[in-house]
C-alpha cells in the first residue's frame, strides 16, 4: 500500500473539509449545517485513517498476519458501531443536519479524486518516485510442487 498517496488524500481532505465547514459559516448557514459538515469530514477523515492503519498493520512486505487481521476486522465491526451510534446521536438529539452530514463526509471524496487527477497529470517519471516497491514472491511461495 502507498501510505504516500493515502496520507496526500488525508491532507487534502482535511483542507477541503476545513473549507467546506469555513463556507457553512461564511454563508449564514445555521447550526445545525456546520455541526453536520463538521461532523461529517471528522468521521469520514478518522475513518480513512483507521483504515490506513488497518491494512497497514494487516499487510506488511506483502504477508497477510492472520492474527492482526482477526483483531482488525473486530475493530472495523467496533468502528462501525460507534460511527452509526455517534451519526444517530448527533442527527437525532444535538441538531446536526443530513445534509450537511453528506457534506463533510463528500469532502474525503473530492479529496480522493483531486489526489488522483493531480497524480494522473504527473508524468511517470514523478510517479516512479511515489511508488512503493512490491516484493516478488519466492519460488517455494508460487504454489508450485
Amino acid at each position: 500500500m502507498n501510505s504516500v498517496i493515502i496520507r496526500t488524500c488525508e491532507r487534502t481532505g482535511l483542507v477541503l473539509g476545513v473549507l467546506a465547514v469555513l463556507g457553512c459559516a461564511l454563508t449564514g448557514q445555521g447550526f445545525g449545517m456546520n455541526l453536520g459538515v463538521t461532523l461529517g469530514v471528522a468521521i469520514a477523515l478518522g475513518n480513512l485513517v483507521l483504515i490506513r492503519k488497518a491494512v497497514t498493520a494487516v499487510v506488511s512486505n506483502g504477508q497477510v498476519h492472520g492474527k492482526q487481521a482477526g483483531i482488525w476486522a473486530l475493530v472495523f465491526v467496533l468502528k462501525l458501531g460507534v460511527l452509526l451510534a455517534v451519526v444517530y446521536t448527533a442527527v437525532e438529539f444535538g441538531g446536526a443536519d443530513v445534509t450537511g452530514l453528506l457534506l463533510g463526509v463528500s469532502a474525503v471524496f473530492a479529496a480522493v479524486i483531486v489526489v488522483s487527477l493531480l497524480l494522473a497529470a504527473k508524468g511517470p517519471e514523478e510517479l516512479d518516485a511515489l511508488e512503493v516497491e512490491v516484493p516478488q514472491p519466492s519460488q517455494s511461495n508460487t504454489g508450485r510442487g
